[in-house]
């Protein structure tokens, strides 16, 4: 997944919870927001990429976190520093994205994607 593209996925995602949030007063699943509920996204609704999966957990009136992994097949991945493969994303209603790039999931403590950090800012006005 390239710069961009989980620019795409992430904010996209994100932005469709705030509209969904200001419609309902509460954060939704992703199949909340896919065609069969709000319309608010297509294809990401069934909680996949061609890489990646992606999941909402804890999702309420206030607060949501969106996990974004890598989608393997078979359980075989080979795993290196910078693999496209191997990025993990953590993000929630902060609009921080957060990352590990050594094939293990990312958290709320885990770093700032370096190549978001100054659009999360810009988002979060």
């Amino acid at each position: 997944m390239t710069v961009g593209e989980a620019e795409g996925v992430l904010f996209s995602v994100l932005d469709a919870e705030e509209i969904y949030r200001t419609r309902h007063g509460r954060y939704a699943h992703l199949r909340d927001l896919g065609p069969a509920g709000a319309k608010l996204i297509r294809q990401l609704a069934e909680g996949r990429t061609h890489l990646y999966k992606l999941t909402i957990e804890n999702y309420s009136n206030d607060s949501f976190v969106l996990i974004v992994g890598p989608q393997h097949q078979d359980n075989v991945v080979a795993c290196f520093v910078g693999c496209p493969r191997c990025l993990n994303f953590y993000t929630d209603e902060t609009r921080i994205v957060r990352y590990n790039s050594h094939c293990h999931a990312a958290t709320s403590t885990s770093a700032i994607w370096p190549a978001m950090a100054g659009i999360s800012k810009q988002r979060q006005r």
